[in-house]
């Protein structure tokens, strides 16, 4: 939660304490703790505390009602993406099936996300795959969507598993893909694979 502190002055600079004041702020997920709305005490105060869900910036807007107009000053809360969720976050393939030449490769994106969905920026991404596939690691953590890609290949005809972890959590969701015999070339079939 972020506490919202209002100090209510008329434009001489004196405190004006029974005022009414209404509360509200941009942006989406947001709860305001307690109620939005709060008369000033005999120090022109008011406190509300406002949580959120959505990792954005919210400008957060006073209404006095009993002298009917919007306070000028409109101060911004800067909320960020939590730590990071293996259950929200996701690992997709752009292909689920290429030859087994070692040299054709699919492009695995991690995209790290907190429990609220919201994209986690500068996670460290580890690709693990099955079987005899070569993964190539993510070069840079995840950029501002949360996102960060690996490739791999493999010279065997066989079904992988790809798992991946962000900030060292196991993420929940995998995807697999098949590496079936090359279609053009000379073709060796080993004794029990088939094509």
């Amino acid at each position: 939660t972020a506490a919202i502190d209002i100090v209510l002055r008329d434009s001489n600079g004196n405190i004006l304490p029974n005022h009414t004041l209404t509360v509200s702020a941009s942006g989406m997920g947001n709860t305001f703790v307690g109620s939005t709305s709060a008369q000033t005490d005999s120090s022109g105060s008011a406190t509300f505390s406002l949580a959120s869900t959505k990792a954005e910036v919210k400008t957060i807007t006073v209404f006095d009602e009993t002298q009917a107009l919007i306070l000028y000053s409109q101060p911004t809360i800067t909320f960020v993406a939590g730590p990071v969720s293996g259950q929200t976050s996701k690992v997709e393939t752009n292909i689920n099936s290429l030859a087994d030449d070692g040299l054709s490769s699919t492009t695995i994106t991690v995209t790290a996300l907190d429990a609220y969905d919201n994209p986690v920026s500068g996670a460290t991404v580890v690709v693990s795959a099955t079987g005899s596939a070569v993964v190539t690691e993510p070069s840079v953590p995840t950029d501002s969507q949360g996102k960060a890609t690996a490739t791999i290949t493999d010279a065997v005809t066989e079904t992988v598993t790809v798992t991946a972890s962000a900030n060292d959590v196991p993420i929940t969701n995998s995807v697999q893909i098949r590496y079936h015999c090359r279609t053009s070339g000379d073709l060796t079939v080993v004794s029990g694979d088939t094509c």
